[in-house]
């Protein structure tokens, strides 16, 4: 199977993809640093958070998997320089940088 650069096609997938991660965005409460002591509880309670993608961030991350993909088309080479895997890593990453802060 031949993992070929289409614009319209690698759009769509993404498009896709993101939309597996997209729900409506929470109201978030302000949190005051933790001391020390607390850490491990409050490790323990990260844990539990469900972070969301929204439309901007989902956007962003088709725009970035769009432009990586025709990355590897210049100069006629046809190297897929970004696979739909590493799109779903950067959302993992993304969440897990959200569930950090």
């Amino acid at each position: 199977m031949l993992d070929k650069v289409n614009e319209r096609d690698d759009r769509k997938l993404a498009k896709h993809i993101v939309s597996l991660y997209l729900t409506h965005i929470p109201t978030i409460s302000e949190t005051d640093f933790l001391p020390v002591e607390k850490f491990t509880r409050y490790i323990n309670y990260a844990r539990k958070i469900t972070p969301v993608l929204t439309e901007e961030a989902g956007q962003a991350l088709i725009n970035f998997y769009v432009s990586m993909r025709k990355s590897g088309t210049v100069g006629g080479s046809n190297v897929v320089s970004f696979t739909t895997r590493q799109l779903e890593s950067m959302i993992r990453l993304a969440e897990a940088h959200a569930k950090m802060r």
